[in-house]
């Protein structure tokens, strides 16, 4: 094959490399709720830190997959890509090792992936970005361009998908009934109150977001959890529903879909942090306040 032919080829794989680290970028962005709450069941970092890193995570892969594409900076931005599929790697044997089995969300929810299928995947990115190293060429402009453009991009992505923590339209309104929560049984100690529909989308998020709270902070025996009852096999729901969000089976109990309506005004999922009759707190899956809920077990 000749040098040409070679370039060529290298060419090609560079552009599909770098469009797929584009395509994977635009997956996790369209499923930025899940990806955060990914990040964060692993217990390293914060709640609102999550919020931030996922969306860094996007804007990076973003702008290395399309410089790989427009050939800017071709070997910084090679060697940039083999570190990152490096620093990916090493957190997915990581996955592997806590016994994580679940979507890694490296395409987002568009191909689900394991973290081993994941790291198949790396390898042969790896393999691919090794082959494009020797090839000549490339645009190198100013830096400041450079930055600027990665500024832009940055930027854009927090605008479109502000974290929760500094999100313009996070204030919540109170949803619950009193009344009908006052008809409620309730325990006299502090818990975490929560009312989900097992069909819910948000639900399953806010289900994941308290169950690695509750893991976290040593919270699991002080969650209850109200479902809505629509008639059908509630149980073989629940315990899907837990599944699914990698949740601790609950103390659960069942309410009736009308009655649920009416105590929830139709708003779902809550979140209450009460004591007996009183309560401290509620918030929607966007106003969780990691702190807040903390302190309240802290007082």
């Amino acid at each position: 094959m000749t040098k040409l032919s070679i370039n060529g080829v290298r060419t090609a794989v560079r552009i599909v490399v770098g469009a797929l680290f584009v395509v994977s970028a635009a997956a996790k962005m369209g499923e930025m709720d899940r990806l955060e709450l990914y990040i964060f069941s692993f217990g390293a970092l914060s709640l609102n830190l999550s919020f931030w890193v996922a969306r860094l995570l996007v804007a990076f892969e973003f702008l290395l997959g399309a410089a790989l594409v427009a050939n800017i900076h071709r070997r910084a931005v090679a060697w940039s890509g083999l570190g990152a599929i490096g620093a990916f790697s090493a957190f997915l044997v990581y996955a592997l090792v806590a016994g994580r089995n679940d979507n890694c969300h490296c395409l987002g929810e568009m191909v689900e992936m394991t973290p081993l299928q994941s790291l198949g995947k790396n390898v042969a990115l790896a393999a691919a970005l090794l082959f494009v190293l020797p090839q000549r060429g490339g645009l190198t402009p100013r830096r400041y361009l450079t930055l600027g453009l990665g500024i832009i991009v940055t930027v854009a992505i927090f605008v479109i998908s502000p974290p929760d923590n500094i999100n313009p339209h996070r204030n919540y309104n109170q949803a619950l009934n009193s009344a009908a929560w006052n008809s409620l049984p309730k325990s006299s100690e502090r818990r975490v109150v929560c009312f989900y529909s097992t069909s819910c989308e948000y639900c399953l998020l806010t289900s994941s977001k308290i169950a690695s709270l509750a893991r976290r902070h040593g919270l699991e025996d002080k969650v209850e959890v109200w479902f809505a009852d629509s008639g059908a096999d509630l149980n073989t729901q629940v315990e899907e529903f837990f599944r699914a969000t990698l949740s601790p089976t609950f103390r659960w109990q069942a309410l009736d879909l009308r009655q649920f309506l009416v105590t929830t005004n139709g708003e779902m999922p809550i979140v209450l942090l009460t004591e007996g009759d009183s309560i401290a707190a509620e918030y929607n899956y966007r106003t969780v306040d990691e702190g807040a809920i903390i302190d309240f077990f802290e007082e």
